[in-house]
């Protein structure tokens, strides 16, 4: 199953998304994979502990702050939500999700 957060679900914040969501799972933990723009929309500020991919601009949040963090922008909450699940470590290769990450991707957009 898959969700769509929208203005009516978000409640008064005004804000908005048409994603569906995937949650990454191993062993260890889980990411709530999100277009980096729609984590800048909500207004949640993200730990080190998110993963960023420059390039597809999705961002993995972790599951026991980012990701609720996310959410909680919008109104929501992990019940809230309805997510498919993807087994793999995947975002773990990724480079930690952070001003680092975002500088970077602003550097190869400039130099195209």
């Amino acid at each position: 199953m898959q969700q769509s957060i929208n203005s009516e679900e978000a409640g008064s914040t005004g804000k908005s998304t048409d994603h569906d969501f995937r949650l990454f799972v191993d062993p260890g933990h889980a990411w709530l994979e999100v277009p980096r723009a729609e984590v800048v929309a909500s207004g949640a500020e993200i730990s080190h502990y998110s993963y960023y991919d420059p390039k597809t601009d999705m961002a993995y949040l972790e599951e026991d702050c980012d990701a609720f963090a996310f959410l909680a922008g919008f109104g929501l909450n992990w019940r809230s939500v309805s997510v498919k699940k993807v087994d793999s470590s995947m975002p773990r290769e990724l480079p930690a999700y952070g001003p680092e990450a975002i500088a970077q991707l602003r550097l190869r957009g400039n130099e195209q």
